[in-house]
């Protein structure tokens, strides 16, 4: 059997049971066993006798994919670790905003509830933090009587925020939308929700997540088109029903979470 035959046959095997990138590089590497073995003076028969039966090559690649998609297949985080680590990090989201409400107005108490439970959808929870937390400001006005008592009261008045005020609220904004992006780039595929329920984000492949995936997956995935609220509720079906339970921003990012 020569190269031609022998290599168009192993693809005939190969075609329907191996992604197409990795089956190029696998005629690849046996197209250079033949070229080498002639650089040693062997004919084609010579060695596709020696490399085996383009039945028996495909036979054991397969059964060698099969292993390594079985061991990648334990590897996958499960819908309730993601769901834990995603509560944490939506608290973690949000602390900053809620160390800030002691300061400038307590009125910002249920935007923060929204915000927390927007986070799979972030405008929505922006949305009303923003229209609530800057620009409402407490203030407190003393009554005097003829009988000589007071009364205070308080009343709240809407009006324009400080500088300092409005410059927190941009921080804080950016924070809750930046979070995830600049943990996992900084922790290599970890959010803090992530570490503590031993989670990380890697490439489809296997291989660390790039940075550039992580911005699709983080920012592009979870931050903008999460924004669109019928796109959540889209992932966590995917999510829960796809094999590798992967949600829309794993899929745009060619990404997967697994457990270690």
């Amino acid at each position: 059997m020569n190269q031609s035959n022998y290599i168009r046959e192993l693809k005939q095997l190969l075609q329907d049971r191996m992604p197409t990138e990795e089956l190029k590089e696998v005629l690849s590497d046996y197209s250079s066993f033949f070229i080498s073995g002639r650089e040693e003076g062997r004919s084609d028969q010579q060695i596709a006798e020696e490399l085996g039966t383009p039945a028996m090559v495909a036979q054991s690649l397969i059964e060698d994919q099969e292993k390594l998609d079985h061991r990648a297949t334990k590897k996958i985080a499960d819908p309730g670790r993601r769901f834990f680590a995603f509560i944490i990090d939506a608290f973690i989201s949000i602390c900053p905003s809620i160390l800030a409400s002691f300061f400038i107005s307590s009125i910002i108490a249920p935007a923060l509830f929204v915000l927390f439970t927007s986070y799979p959808s972030p405008a929505l929870g922006l949305s009303v933090y923003a229209g609530t937390a800057s620009y409402y400001q407490d203030k407190t006005v003393t009554v005097h009587s003829d009988s000589d008592q007071q009364t205070t009261t308080t009343k709240r008045e809407y009006g324009k925020p400080s500088t300092s005020v409005i410059t927190i609220s941009y921080m804080l904004i950016a924070f809750y939308l930046l979070y995830g992006l600049i943990c996992t780039w900084l922790m290599h595929g970890q959010t803090v929700g992530k570490k503590l329920m031993c989670l990380r984000v890697r490439a489809a492949s296997g291989e660390p997540a790039s940075k550039s995936a992580i911005f699709y997956r983080e920012f592009l995935g979870k931050t903008v088109i999460n924004s669109i609220p019928i796109i959540p509720l889209i992932s966590l079906f995917t999510l829960l029903f796809t094999k590798e339970h992967k949600a829309l921003h794993d899929m745009l990012a060619d990404t997967r979470v697994i457990k270690f």
